[in-house]
Formats: structure tokens, sequence, C-alpha cells
């Protein structure tokens, strides 16, 4: 899985060396395990969700709300959520 596109809110899920800039032109590999094989990836505006084919969910971006589903923060990197129902 490869990503570009706006990243100022981390929703990309490139880590922190792409904070600062705020729009990627060319595809990189989001910071999430890539040992897992991804089924589903639901964008946003500012979030993005992972689903894997073991059914975690991972999900980054802006978390103002606590929307990402796991402890709240303005700005969140690839995390696993880990009190969601089975999808």
């Amino acid at each position: 899985m490869y990503c570009w596109g706006q990243a100022d809110n981390g929703e990309l899920g490139l880590g922190t060396a792409y904070d600062q800039q705020s729009i990627i032109i060319s595809p990189v590999a989001p910071d999430f395990p890539l040992s897992r094989a991804v089924k589903q990836v639901s964008c946003g505006r500012f979030h993005t969700l992972v689903i894997t084919e073991s059914g975690q969910v991972y999900s980054c971006g802006n978390n103002e709300f606590g929307q990402l589903g796991h402890d709240k923060d303005n700005k969140s990197l690839s995390k696993l959520i880990t009190h969601h129902q089975s999808i």
C-alpha cells in the first residue's frame, strides 16, 4: 500500500518525517506494520482507516475530538484501534 497527497494532519500515516510537508507528491509506504495484509482502506479529508485481513483496524490523521478511536491527541500517527467491535 502506498499513499500521497495532503499530509499536514498526519492522515497519510507517514510518521514524523513528513510532519512539516503538507503535500506528498510521490507515493510513499505508510508507517504501520507492513506485514499485515490490507483488506480495505477508507479515507476522509483529515483521516485514514485501514482494515487488515485479520480484522485489525489502524487509524491516523486529525484526532482532535477522539474520532480515530484511540486516545485523544491533535495529530495521530498510525495506531491500532484496540477497543472496537468485530467488523
